[in-house]
């Protein structure tokens, strides 16, 4: 039907994990689950995506497809290796790409997604070119120099701390990394680059990123509240 909406969700699970201790976030049991299970079961389920794209890293590729094969979902279209870089890893997604007119970018190593966000994320797309999930800062952030004197106190009213998923029109974020090449952080940036304007929609305090062992037992605990809210 003309106009309709396709959603591809390129899943990113390809990320290093030095902070781990030697081991791999990505397959890191939570709560007896590998971490990846839940974005993917998150994703997985919403009506709204259409399909799924898994880049493993070269280090963990068996693992991580294993994962994914036994996902009981069909939406999966590709497993594929991604590169140095998050960025490359994003490109590798992309060549699988096939017939999307949305694609939405998650890391993996945020496994507390939840389905409002994923709605949230779905619902930005419908107005926005480009949209990322982001949460208003907290905490006073301070500038320093490299012996740790601070330089400067930033005004806080204005700063949003970014998180996945972002979602962006395929054809501009295709354009995007045919056209910015230097090393970034997130697709927006590269979108930024452009010229063009990215839009923020809430996203969750919740939703953070597993980059430590302290990670994990937070993400247990608030899976836990989480379990005794919908006991409730």
């Amino acid at each position: 039907m003309p106009g309709q909406t396709k959603i591809t969700t390129i899943l990113l699970a390809a990320g290093g994990s030095t902070r781990m201790n030697g081991v791999d976030k990505i397959v890191a049991p939570l709560f007896g689950r590998p971490l990846l299970e839940y974005s993917l079961e998150q994703l997985a389920k919403s009506p709204s995506i259409d399909s799924i794209i898994v880049v493993a890293g070269e280090t963990n590729a068996g693992a991580v497809s294993a994962i994914a094969m036994r996902a009981p979902t069909d939406k999966i279209s590709a497993i594929c290796t991604g590169g140095t870089r998050r960025q490359d890893s994003v490109r590798a997604g992309l060549d699988h790409v096939r017939d999307a007119t949305h694609i939405l970018v998650h890391d993996g190593a945020r496994p507390l997604l939840d389905y409002p966000l994923v709605s949230r994320t779905v619902e930005a797309a419908s107005t926005y070119d480009a949209a990322i999930a982001a949460v208003p800062v907290k905490d006073t952030i301070k500038m320093a120099n490299d012996d740790m004197t601070v330089l400067q106190t930033v005004p806080r009213d204005r700063l949003w701390a970014v998180q996945t998923p972002q979602i962006f029109k395929a054809d501009l974020l295709r354009t995007a990394h045919r056209t910015i090449d230097c090393d970034v952080t997130d697709d927006a940036s590269m979108v930024e680059m452009l010229g063009h304007q990215v839009k923020l929609f809430m996203g969750s305090y919740e939703n953070l990123k597993v980059t430590t062992p302290e990670d994990i037992a937070m993400a247990e605990a608030i899976l836990r509240s989480r379990s005794k809210v919908v006991a409730q």
